[in-house]
């Protein structure tokens, strides 16, 4: 499959989160977004109103992200928090999961907040990818998590969230054989910066890739076309 820009354009979700950003900075991403007509930017939940006013017009999707970056919150927060970012104009949030519960082996508790999070982002009608921060779980807790979302039907798995951690191939390939046979899709992210980086992932099974530095990416691309 050629990787080209059209493609890139559809498949990854551009995104700016970070600590402070500033109304300057969202414009410049925002027109970034629009200059290039990508399908889906990421920004932080307090962005998301003003910022799908700014793109309507466009059709570009906005998403936004709850218990983030941590995820040990009460799920009645993350529940909360997906209302507001629907009722703000989201159209996907990206939820970190609970991994303390993973890692006690509590894994009904992590089958209930999955169960949750999903009624929740039926309830308020917004899309819902389940992030679970594979650079902090072992092989074991990789597939059983993946299993877990899988079966529950979650729309996407995503594999983290990029904040002090970086996704591997090998994580890549643990999971996306266990999604292979569902409904659930893999959207990669984590410290993918380049073009080859992206290309890698979207080769072992990718369907869509998170990064900061997607716009960069585009420019890598239009150098090889």
């Amino acid at each position: 499959m050629p990787y080209d820009i059209d493609f890139l354009k559809q498949h990854i979700d551009y995104t700016l989160i970070g600590f402070g950003v500033s109304e300057e900075e969202m414009a410049s991403f925002c027109k970034q977004a629009i200059k290039y007509n990508v399908r889906t930017i990421y920004v932080p939940p307090v962005y998301v109103e003003p910022v799908v006013f700014f793109v309507k017009e466009y059709k570009i999707a906005v998403g936004t992200v709850a218990g983030f970056p941590l995820g040990a919150l009460p799920i009645d927060f993350k529940e909360t928090e997906i209302e507001f970012a629907a009722t703000a104009g989201a159209s996907w949030i990206d939820v970190c999961l609970n991994l303390c519960p993973v890692r006690s082996q509590r894994l009904k508790k992590v089958i209930n907040e999955v169960k949750r999070l999903k009624k929740a982002a039926e309830r308020n009608g917004i899309g819902l990818k389940l992030i679970i921060e594979t650079p902090y779980l072992d092989e074991t807790q990789i597939r059983q998590v993946s299993k877990i979302i899988s079966n529950a039907g979650i729309e996407f798995l995503k594999t983290a969230t990029g904040f002090g951690n970086k996704v591997s191939t090998d994580e890549v390939r643990i999971i996306k054989p266990i999604l292979a046979e569902t409904k659930t899709k893999l959207k990669v992210a984590g410290g993918i910066k380049t073009l080859k980086q992206a290309k890698e992932f979207f080769q072992l099974g990718a369907d869509l890739i998170g990064s900061s530095n997607g716009f960069a990416i585009l420019e890598q691309a239009k150098k090889t076309e």
